[in-house]
């Protein structure tokens, strides 16, 4: 497997200080320089709902505030969910059960 160098890093750190959402900076404290993966938890909620569901662009390319499938699939399914503990998880998918049941019960 190939690495990348000390000098590379240093490139990638400088282009996500510059050019990244609050988010993806928070995630690559966290991943990289013993960043608070409370904080990661913390900006993800802003982008929830009160449906439980996300929105607010945190798919860069979607836009739309409400909560939608697609938007709540992705904020469940990226990376930054693996920066949380278990109990964390288990606490912010209560919001997502509650969302799916209520979908799933509409007739």
């Amino acid at each position: 497997m190939k690495c990348l160098s000390r000098d590379a890093c240093q490139e990638v750190a400088r282009w996500i200080y510059q050019n990244a959402r609050p988010l993806e900076l928070l995630t690559w404290q966290y991943l990289f320089e013993d960043g608070d993966r409370k904080r990661v938890v913390d900006v993800l909620k802003t982008y929830q709902n009160t449906d439980g569901g996300f929105g607010h662009a945190l798919e860069p390319d979607n836009w739309n505030p409400e909560s939608s499938p697609y938007t709540t699939h992705y904020a469940i399914s990226e990376n930054w969910w693996k920066t949380v503990t278990a109990i964390e998880t288990i606490l912010l998918l209560q919001e997502f059960n509650r969302l799916v049941h209520g979908l799933m019960n509409k007739e």
